[in-house]
């Protein structure tokens, strides 16, 4: 009788040791990205002409977040996020020329290769 209890108190335990530990996995997730899109919006992908992050010199791929891009003479340009377009939005012309002719710099070595 006394294995049968311990044994129903055993199981009552790991239950609601699940039960808890599932519940910090999902504060954790959350705090680990409060950001993270709960949504079902999509991205939508367009053509870049930089293969580098302007800002930071982040590889891009051919195509990227619509959103993370900026017309700049003709020239569809990819950031690699938020913080870089921000930085890019307050810089001169002369500025940009100067970031967008290093990050072609650096393609064109890489091209090379």
């Amino acid at each position: 009788m006394k294995k049968t209890v311990m044994l129903g108190m055993l199981a009552v335990l790991l239950v609601a040791s699940a039960v808890m530990l599932s519940g910090l996995a999902a504060s954790a997730a959350e705090t680990a990205a409060p950001g993270a899109a709960k949504t079902t919006e999509s991205v939508k992908l367009v053509p870049v002409d930089n293969a580098k992050c302007p800002i930071m010199g982040a590889v891009m791929g051919k195509t990227h977040d619509e959103k993370l891009t900026r017309m700049y003479k003709g020239q569809r340009i990819g950031f690699c996020c938020e913080k870089c377009l921000e930085k890019w939005d307050a810089m001169s012309d002369a500025e940009r020329d100067a970031k967008l002719k290093d990050a072609m710099k650096e393609e064109k070595k890489e091209e090379k290769k």
